[in-house]
């Protein structure tokens, strides 16, 4: 078993942007402890509906299918995060909900790896916008942007296109995803918790993951 969690992501923003959000989650909540030299490595499905979809192992589809080709690495965990899109709206179910079934249908293709999910609801970049007063307040935003508190980040289905009138810049996720990755709040009382109930989901996936015994820290 290798000391490193595989992330199943479904783009090349993510490719960098979750790599660097989970190093952090896990500098924040092990401070006893040291990263391995390889904590966080990337698989990527180059689109989420390759991972919503159906198992089908000729085709190479489904969640099944990419934990069961992370499991081969022998990571020390799986996590996978996908985007919910519309898909939560469109069968009426809450992201946690679906991030369970997504879970329950790799879990067994994972083996005995610990494994574990997030979903942001509707998109990824739902988190930046529930922290955009700290972001803001931080220097990491235009001064003069404006994004109502009465505005329910994860109730948004274009979320890129607020960023892009906040950045005063077309949004990138090649770009703008894995800078605001490194920025975003991690303090575990932050208000970011309360305003995305999803990002609250990832801290606890990724909480999940760094067990005390985890291999993929070491001891100082």
């Amino acid at each position: 078993m290798t000391a490193t969690i595989i992330c199943v992501v479904e783009g090349q923003g993510e490719v960098h942007a979750v790599p660097r959000l989970v190093n952090r989650i896990l500098k924040e909540l092990r401070r006893d402890r040291r990263l391995a030299a390889d904590p966080v490595r990337v698989l990527c499905a180059k689109n989420g509906d390759r991972i919503a979809a159906p198992f089908d192992e000729a085709r190479e589809l489904g969640v099944e299918w990419y934990v069961r080709r992370a499991a081969r690495e022998k990571p020390a965990a799986i996590l996978v995060v996908v985007d919910a899109e519309e898909r939560c709206v469109e069968r009426g179910i809450d992201a946690s909900t679906y991030a369970r079934e997504l879970r329950d249908r790799a879990a067994p293709h994972a083996g005995a790896i610990p494994m574990a999910v997030a979903v942001p609801h509707h998109e990824f970049e739902a988190w930046y916008l529930a922290d955009f007063h700290s972001l803001r307040a931080r220097g990491h935003l235009p001064s003069e942007a404006q994004f109502p508190r009465w505005r329910e980040p994860e109730r948004l289905s274009d979320c890129k296109g607020v960023l892009t009138d906040i950045l005063g810049t077309r949004y990138r996720e090649t770009v703008h995803q894995k800078h605001l990755a490194n920025l975003v709040s991690l303090p575990l009382r932050a208000p970011i918790r309360r305003r995305s109930p999803t990002y609250q989901g990832m801290l606890d996936a990724v909480r999940t993951l760094s067990a005390p015994a985890g291999p993929y820290v070491v001891a100082r």
